[in-house]
């Protein structure tokens, strides 16, 4: 079985979303406490990954709830039958916030600039 054929069905690439989300989330939070040193066995990789996967899948969990009980009442509508694409929404969320995170976190340092203009440099 090849690749492209295992992933033809939603729900399998749903779930390598959640793995690939949890895979960068552990990543980035591993990088910004340990200034983005290797682990220190393949055990706290996995055991790294595999919570941090549980969280993705808590927090998707909340979010999705939030949005459903609470979508008719401020846009009117029901959101029920999308359950999938607010999925994926909030998944890609966490995921940009993650990347989001560890670009800041490498972000050069701007000590030697006065504080009117490293703001500025940040984005420039």
């Amino acid at each position: 079985m090849r690749l492209k054929e295992y992933f033809q069905d939603l729900e399998k690439r749903e779930i390598a979303l959640v793995i690939f989300t949890g895979l960068v989330v552990a990543f980035v939070r591993h990088g910004v406490q340990y200034h983005w040193k290797s682990w220190d066995s393949y055990e706290d990789f996995f055991l790294s990954w595999f919570v941090h996967t549980l969280g993705v899948i808590l927090l998707m969990g909340i979010a999705l709830a939030a949005i459903i009980y609470s979508h008719k009442f401020f846009l009117g509508y029901d959101v029920k039958e999308n359950a999938r694409w607010l999925t994926f929404y909030i998944l890609m969320t966490i995921l940009v916030a993650a990347l989001g995170i560890a670009f800041v976190a490498n972000a050069p340092p701007s000590d030697d600039l006065d504080d009117s203009s490293a703001f500025f440099s940040f984005f420039c």
